[in-house]
């Protein structure tokens, strides 16, 4: 029978690998594998039986009760035995390309669904445009007499500052027409004529051009209690407007810049393409109106407005997506025009109106 040093020191020399591999498995493994907590548990259970044997078998010889001892003895050698197979098992886990998952456990990522972005605003149909978008005759900032009635329109507010964007389908030099429908993704849809312009004294348009399209839009942006220059430090407001005849949609998308140099018109601002790094690449827009009280002064610049028509992107337009060449168009067919509104750094969307122009009734009849 070996005396209690021995057995002491048999232990000691198991428990101090132990310790050494424990250190090391709780320091983790790489790529967050590490030793599994049930694992590093049994042999801690083991480490505590081994000394309560010790403290046991040193009470029998103490005693003279060498049966006692001898049987101790055996449990010892095999907890022991135990204790540095556990050990070795755990330190070939630690270099294994392919450790038994009892060992090391790979924890499973798991996916955690991003928040949900919060709601838009609501479509608001039919509306007058904000004060900000009224001039003092009680028409739009832009143009000679245009009115401010039935916009489609969207208020909400960015850092602070409260904006609306809000567009309507006319009757070029006539009549703006209210809302036909909405469909199922919250865009308005018109009912606008096709052709070009034309005299029709049921929708009050006085005279004919053969160089426009009957039908054309007119888009506000305006800010509440802070400046359109301001507005753009930290916010994108985007035009998109669809050059696809058909059902499908292929947008064009300008993006809108203040520069008292660039901005021709009394908004001080201009609406371009961009390049992939959001700076200004081709202006098409530049003659917005604004505030007329207060031309060129970005300290209280809070509009800008324009009216557009269809002819003006004629060339972009190819009237029969399905014959090869860029085909004639009659300005009778469908198209989208949006306003959007998000920030620069997140991305997050703020406001999007989307709207549907109908020209000559193309596709209405699926919107019934």
């Amino acid at each position: 029978m070996k005396d209690f040093r021995e057995n002491k020191g048999a232990f000691k020399a198991t428990k101090d690998i132990w310790k050494d591999f424990t250190e090391t498995a709780r320091d983790g493994i790489g790529n967050d594998e590490h030793i599994s907590d049930p694992f590093l548990d049994r042999g801690d259970k083991w480490i505590d039986k081994i000394k309560d044997l010790l403290h046991k078998f040193k009470k029998a010889i103490k005693n003279g009760n060498d049966k006692k001892a001898d049987r101790l003895e055996d449990k010892l050698d095999n907890k022991i035995d135990k204790l540095k197979d556990h050990t070795d098992k755990g330190v070939k886990a630690l270099d294994d390309d392919d450790p038994d998952p009892v060992i090391v456990e790979v924890p499973v990522t798991v996916e955690v669904p991003a928040p949900p972005a919060p709601p838009l605003p609501k479509t608001v149909l039919n509306a007058d445009l904000a004060d900000e978008g009224i001039n003092g005759s009680g028409n739009m900032h832009v143009g000679s007499g245009i009115p401010v009635h039935l916009f489609q329109k969207q208020q909400a507010n960015a850092g602070g500052i409260d904006f609306e964007i809000a567009l309507s389908g006319n009757y070029r030099q006539g009549d703006t027409v209210p809302a036909f429908s909405v469909d199922q993704h919250g865009a308005v849809h018109f009912d606008l004529p096709g052709g070009t312009q034309v005299v029709d004294p049921a929708h009050s348009v006085p005279v004919a051009h053969a160089g426009r399209s009957a039908a054309s839009w007119n888009y506000s942006f305006t800010v509440e209690d802070g400046t359109i220059q301001q507005f753009l430090l930290e916010n994108k407001v985007e035009m998109m407007f669809d050059i696809d005849p058909t059902s499908g949609q292929e947008f064009i998308t300008l993006r809108l810049f203040y520069d008292e140099a660039l901005g021709t018109g009394t908004a001080d601002t201009y609406w371009a393409t961009t390049f992939a790094d959001g700076t200004p690449d081709q202006i098409f827009i530049a003659d917005d109106g604004g505030d007329n009280e207060t031309v060129h002064d970005p300290e209280t610049g809070d509009a800008t407005q324009n009216s557009q028509n269809w002819k003006f992107y004629d060339g972009f337009i190819d009237g029969d997506p399905n014959v090869d060449g860029n085909q004639a168009y009659d300005f009778i067919g469908e198209h989208d025009v949006d306003l959007k509104v998000s920030n620069i750094d997140t991305g997050e969307v703020l406001a999007h109106l989307k709207t549907v122009h109908h020209l000559g009734g193309y596709g209405l009849d699926l919107e019934v």
